[in-house]
């Protein structure tokens, strides 16, 4: 059933209204309160905040409301083959870079193996998509 929304208290306090809107999907009651007290928090703006917090609880998926109690999995899921081989290809390009500047000054060889092993696979493992990564 979807959710309906009506008014069930106004309390005039002073210049402000406090205002009260039971939302129920028939087996659920939800109470939020709503403070009108300025120009810009009239009758208009009390009806888009309802409207909208109506659309949020009409749209919810069930399920998400029937959450299971009992032990949860707070752990998060690790890092993808992707995203492990994308890390490993930056790390080699900022070691290259970082020989390179060497090389550059004369402190190192281009002929160095560590140097040119790091280029190989830089080679080997380019990825279009990684060109947005690297600085």
């Amino acid at each position: 059933m979807p959710w309906t929304v009506t008014i069930s208290t106004v309390d005039k306090q002073g210049p402000k209204s406090v205002v009260y809107a039971d939302f129920t999907d028939g087996t659920q009651t939800k109470r939020k309160e709503y403070t009108v007290d300025s120009a810009a928090r009239n009758l208009a703006w009390l009806k888009r905040n309802i409207k909208a917090d109506l659309d949020d609880l009409n749209s919810l998926d069930s399920s998400a409301l029937n959450v299971p109690t009992g032990p949860i999995d707070l752990s998060e899921p690790g890092p993808t083959q992707a995203e492990l081989d994308k890390r490993a290809y930056l790390q080699d390009f900022r070691r290259v870079m970082a020989y390179k500047r060497l090389i550059d000054v004369g402190a190192k060889l281009a002929t160095d193996s560590i140097y040119t092993q790091a280029v190989s696979r830089l080679n080997t493992n380019f990825k279009n998509e990684y060109l947005d990564y690297m600085q």
